[in-house]
């Protein structure tokens, strides 16, 4: 508790829709702009993807050496320069 004289009590779903009676005022998280396409199928994706999720494609792995977040495409890291074998 926080020390202050109230109740901290959590709304439940019924508390929601008895002070409002909808969904529909809820705001959801707007999508971020796509930066890059997929290199399979051209999908728009964030740059923060790991996978495509119009084909599953691989976007980002980790390099075997070093452990650093590296391109699906690439055939070195750009960190450590161990050679990335496709799977």
């Amino acid at each position: 508790m926080c020390g202050h004289n109230h109740s901290h009590q959590a709304n439940t779903q019924h508390d929601f829709h008895q002070s409002t009676g909808t969904h529909a005022d809820l705001a959801y998280p707007q999508p971020q702009t796509a930066a890059r396409p997929c290199p399979k199928c051209s999908t728009p994706v964030q740059e923060d993807f790991v996978f495509c999720p119009n084909c599953g494609t691989e976007l980002v792995m980790a390099c075997p050496e070093c452990h650093r977040a590296v391109e699906a495409k690439w055939t070195h890291c750009a960190f450590c320069g161990a050679e990335l074998v496709a799977a």
